[in-house]
């Protein structure tokens, strides 16, 4: 008697609450990682330069130092393109593993009870 209330609030938990909480963990996930990446950072300060490197040039120091500075200028911002779109697409790809991984749950929650009763009408059967 006992058993069959249990398991009957069980599947009220699974196909209720268990789904908002599985809602929240999944926005949980997409959140941190877009945070552990600093995405949207990244894609605000992707032209600036790496490690903010800069080499000022001083009026009057001639043209040469002038081309000498735009050349180390012109490097840091490609090396900071370059670095910051590497983070940026690693972590456009774990989101959208993230996201895959997350739809599949959804689709697996709702099969779950049924496969464990599957799995214990199995294992009793194999201990016959």
């Amino acid at each position: 008697m006992k058993l069959g209330r249990i398991a009957g609030q069980y599947l009220v938990w699974h196909y209720s609450v268990a789904f908002d909480d599985l809602w929240r963990v999944f926005c949980n996930f997409l959140w941190f990682v877009w945070n552990l990446f600093s995405i949207s950072f990244l894609l605000k300060t992707l032209f600036d330069p790496f490690e903010r490197i800069r080499e000022g040039g001083r009026a009057g120091d001639g043209v040469q130092n002038f081309f000498s500075a735009l050349a180390v200028n012109v490097t840091m911002r490609i090396v900071g393109v370059c670095a910051r779109l590497m983070v940026v697409v690693m972590g456009v790809a774990l989101l959208l593993l993230t996201l895959l991984l997350g739809v599949c749950a959804f689709v697996l929650w709702p099969l779950l009870p049924g496969v464990v009763a599957v799995l214990f009408v199995l294992s009793v059967s194999l201990l016959l």
